[in-house]
């Protein structure tokens, strides 16, 4: 018997998808038939696994946290006392068109084999020992040599024969990423400081001149590719400073933590990423005529607009994975009578990154 050659292909070619609520994944099974064949079943099942693994050591842990199957062919409509027996199919291309829905949850059931003594331990999850955790789909690493992977894997079973079935299998990964659904921007996120600078060289103590917020918008909720709103706010805390305040030094970097478990045991890896550096920008700012406590607000016009890079993995959980970012942002200014003295403010603000 010869058998028939299975191809997956999913519509446009994406071999990237974004999936928003309630979208699916559409494509097709392509079987290259050469001689007749008795085809019994077809269906598709797409899931996702997570793999944990410690630095240094062997260890790692797998976790199946999501499975949809759906049968291509025969279709329900065709189900009947007679759907058992296999269907003789000449020797063309044939294609079954399949689209299977994306879930907005998914579950994960412990394995009693791989760790559900350790899980009922993750005390930061919340995991009893009846419970199965349940959330969000988490997107794709696409790193093999990470300690964190999400693999999502798209597989084709054709049965063949009638009484002695043989069972073709055909696999391929996918990329996912799961949108989330649009909502209203939240309250800012505001972190005060104060800045204080001696009014002459010889002097030894400091009183407070300058109020400086930090504000980022939305609540710290940012989409890949999407604006990063923040915004300085400077207000004059001592009525006799009338000297003009010079931010000189612009940071800002996105702080990545990852939390991996396998067993009983987690590690913790950090990787810092610099989004935008700006030196030198001797930015004057002028509170004389202002009434004390008033703000001069700075928006990102000053020092240009800043994107969140496309190419950052959203922040996800699942039971052995945690992923989390924080945006550091560090301002440097210049004060004093002859604009000698420096002072750094830095701030961490926590966001959530999503795919847009």
């Amino acid at each position: 018997m010869s058998l028939p050659t299975i191809s997956l292909q999913l519509h446009q070619g994406k071999d990237k998808p974004k999936s928003a609520p309630n979208d699916h994944l559409v494509g097709h099974v392509i079987l290259e038939l050469k001689a007749p064949v008795d085809i019994s079943q077809i269906s598709v099942t797409l899931s996702g696994r997570s793999i944990s693994r410690l630095d240094g050591t062997r260890h790692s842990q797998s976790h199946q946290f999501f499975q949809t199957t759906h049968q291509v062919f025969p279709q329900s409509a065709e189900l009947d006392v007679r759907s058992s027996k296999s269907r003789t199919m000449g020797p063309k291309q044939y294609a079954f068109l399949f689209s299977l829905p994306d879930s907005e949850s998914y579950q994960i059931h412990v394995d009693q084999h791989s760790g559900k003594k350790s899980l009922t331990e993750w005390s930061d999850f919340k995991i009893h020992e009846s419970q199965s955790l349940r959330g969000r789909l988490p997107p794709s690493t696409g790193d093999p040599s990470s300690n964190a992977e999400i693999v999502y894997s798209l597989d084709a079973s054709v049965t063949i024969g009638g009484i002695f079935k043989h069972v073709m299998k055909k696999s391929r990964q996918i990329f996912f990423y799961p949108t989330t659904s649009a909502h209203q921007p939240s309250q800012s996120i505001i972190h005060q400081r104060e800045i204080t600078f001696r009014q002459m060289e010889k002097d030894k103590k400091s009183t407070p001149a300058y109020g400086v917020a930090i504000e980022l918008g939305r609540g710290g909720h940012l989409a890949l590719g999407q604006r990063v709103p923040i915004k300085v706010h400077v207000t004059q805390a001592d009525p006799t400073s009338q000297d003009v305040l010079i931010l000189n030094d612009y940071q800002v970097m996105l702080i990545e933590k990852t939390v991996t478990r396998v067993g009983a045991q987690s590690q913790v890896q950090q990787l810092f990423r610099t989004l935008r550096t700006l030196s030198n920008l001797n930015l004057g700012i002028c509170l004389a005529e202002m009434p004390v406590n008033n703000a001069m607000t700075l928006s990102d016009d000053s020092w240009g607009p800043l994107s969140l890079p496309t190419d950052i993995t959203p922040t996800f959980e699942t039971c052995n994975i945690n992923r989390t970012y924080k945006l550091e942002v560090r301002l440097g200014f210049k004060g004093g009578p002859k604009k000698t003295q420096t002072r750094i403010l830095e701030v961490q603000f926590p966001i959530n990154i999503a795919a847009n």
